[in-house]
């Protein structure tokens, strides 16, 4: 006599999730170059084997532009706030 449970189990698949490095993903270190680090990205891009030569140049190139752009408008910004403020404080 053999036991039912045996012959009818059937195992469940294993799904085995791990968890990929940002160096090792392309989305990733895009988003961080653009979007959340800027220029402080370029070290992770350069370490990444998922570009070629020529990408990580433009890449790096881009970020940097894109980051004394930022800073300069940001600059430009305050200054502009500084300026409408003290129009204001001089009133009084």
């Amino acid at each position: 006599m053999s036991d039912s449970s045996e012959t009818s189990r059937t195992d469940a698949p294993v799904i085995i999730a791990r968890l990929v490095p940002p160096s090792e993903s392309r989305g990733t270190i895009l988003l961080m170059l653009f979007v959340l680090m800027g220029a402080l990205a370029v070290p992770m891009l350069w370490q990444s084997p998922h570009f070629s030569r020529r990408a990580k140049v433009v890449l790096a190139v881009l970020a940097v532009l894109q980051t004394v752009v930022a800073l300069a408008l940001v600059a430009w910004a305050a200054g502009w706030c500084v300026g409408q403020f003290s129009g204001v404080l001089n009133q009084y």
